[in-house]
């Protein structure tokens, strides 16, 4: 079963599908359905780590949807490895730290040598994401 939920955790959609398909097959109909239901051209789509995976998320930037994110900072040792080394792993109450995380995990765009986050940018960076940690 696919569900789409308001950010209340009311049903918007939902939709039937083999058990052997996966997320990847049954997320993006689900969200395709219901823009076209409503007419909708713009979507943020928002979830926990462990609902998108690294292929869901590929499968959300092929389909040009706009996603956040949830995840621990704890899970993010190299997209924040320049903050623990200069700054250590406590945060203020309300910090935002905005780094770049690599699209797969075969490359780093962080230098823990280097005090600055690197700052993202969509031509700079084609194989990575914006990653934005808040706590």
């Amino acid at each position: 079963v696919g569900l789409l939920v308001d950010r209340g955790g009311f049903p918007l959609e939902i939709g039937c599908f083999e058990g052997n398909k996966a997320e990847t097959a049954t997320m993006i109909p689900i969200i395709k359905q219901f823009q076209v239901r409503h007419g909708l051209a713009d979507l943020v789509v928002v979830a926990d780590a462990g609902m998108l995976s690294a292929g869901n998320l590929r499968e959300l930037d092929e389909a040009n949807l706009r996603f956040i994110v949830g995840s621990r900072m704890t899970k993010a040792p190299n997209d924040l490895a320049s903050h623990f080394r200069w700054h250590g792993d406590a945060f203020s109450d309300g910090q935002l730290i905005d780094t770049v995380t690599p699209r797969t995990g075969h490359k780093n765009e962080n230098n823990p040598d280097l005090r600055t986050e690197p700052v993202w940018d969509p031509a700079a960076h084609p194989g990575s994401w914006r990653a934005v940690w808040a706590y």
